[in-house]
């Protein structure tokens, strides 16, 4: 989903009259169905203005979006730019944006920085992190970007930053992400400028935003790849006996469900140790595979926390969105997922949240 998006001309115009904000507040409460926090408000107002410099020699008809959502997350990238490069092969580019003056390295913690922001300490995800995550999902999940061969590019914008000789952001511990997802300060906006303007070339009237927001979200071959040959290299996760019976006539229920268009519940019994999570393992290598999208579920954190850490390798992000809480479905839209894999089915609850009031079923 795409709360709000336009050519560029469009946004330019709408900076120059200062109504940019009220456009995304106005979109957010049509598409979300609730006003947006006041602090987001204001980061709309102060940190898309600053984009007008940045973007201001691309053609009119390269495509905005702003708060662009993740496939199978709830996160939302805070400014894209599409376009076709030099021989005109399709680009996204993905921007986090920042206000911070500052940040400082949180010891112990991998890809967590803290900062001062309305004059209070918090802690914050590594902005390059964060903008790789986004990237590495559309790549190993957008079946359109994979069909087309988008090129995303992920970028990281503090217009309100200088950034030092030794800065805590680019610590070596940080950095595996910002090779990934370079930092621009407010001092760099010039090389960041010519970045973007040699990435894009020509306009696209924001085709390739529409396309990706359409496509069907589905893991890519390289990431079904890796997930089979993780799954296959693990001998814990290798079927025995009634285990492969059991997962050959799933297997062939849900095919046979997909195919009829018909909802069904297949419930495995059996008690501890008999291997129903192995089971479960193995089936969401072998559905995805067949093309299905869907996850592992458990209302407790610890089993997916061990099996998703168990099959981690180089796809560690779209990996554990793999893996998901039972209390995770209460926004998504209907038959979102084709199907879903619930280990210790007998743990769920009705409802969610500390108080269990929230969710509807």
């Amino acid at each position: 989903m795409i709360i709000f998006s336009c050519l560029k001309k469009e946004f330019d115009l709408y900076v120059k009259k200062g109504i940019i904000s009220n456009k995304v507040y106005d979109a957010y409460k049509e598409k979300i169905g609730k006003k947006s926090k006041l602090n987001q408000i204001k980061a709309w107002a102060h940190s898309l203005p600053e984009m007008i410099p940045i973007l201001s020699d691309l053609p009119d008809n390269a495509g905005i979006a702003i708060e662009f959502n993740i496939p199978l997350t709830s996160k939302r990238v805070d400014f894209v730019v599409s376009g076709y490069d030099i021989n005109h092969k399709p680009v996204l580019l993905l921007f986090e944006l920042k206000q911070w003056q500052n940040a400082m390295d949180v010891k112990n913690q991998d890809a967590v920085v803290k900062t001062i922001f309305a004059n209070k300490e918090q802690k914050s995800l590594h902005p390059s992190y964060q903008v790789s995550c986004y990237a590495e999902l559309l790549l190993n999940y957008n079946h359109f970007v994979e069909k087309e061969n988008v090129q995303i590019v992920p970028l990281v914008y503090l217009h309100n930053y200088s950034i030092s000789h030794h800065d805590d952001l680019f610590l070596n511990k940080f950095k595996k992400y910002y090779l990934k997802a370079p930092i621009y300060g407010k001092n760099e906006a010039r090389e960041l400028k010519a970045l973007i303007d040699n990435a894009i070339c020509f306009g696209d009237d924001a085709f390739i935003i529409h396309q990706i927001d359409q496509s069907k979200t589905k893991p890519n071959k390289k990431l079904l790849e890796a997930i089979e040959e993780m799954i296959q290299n693990k001998k814990e996760y290798t079927l025995l006996d009634e285990q492969k019976v059991v997962a050959e006539s799933s297997k062939k229920e849900v095919k046979n469900s997909f195919a009829t268009n018909k909802k069904s519940v297949i419930i495995v019994k059996g008690g501890p140790g008999t291997g129903e999570s192995v089971l479960a393992i193995h089936l969401l290598g072998e559905l995805l595979k067949i093309g299905l999208m869907g996850a592992y579920v458990s209302k407790n954190m610890a089993p997916r926390k061990v099996y998703k850490n168990s099959l981690v390798s180089n796809n560690e992000i779209s990996i554990h969105e793999l893996f998901k809480s039972s209390g995770y479905f209460m926004f998504d839209s209907e038959n979102k997922y084709d199907f879903l894999l619930v280990d210790e089915a007998h743990r769920l609850q009705e409802k969610s949240g500390i108080h269990g009031n929230i969710g509807e079923n």
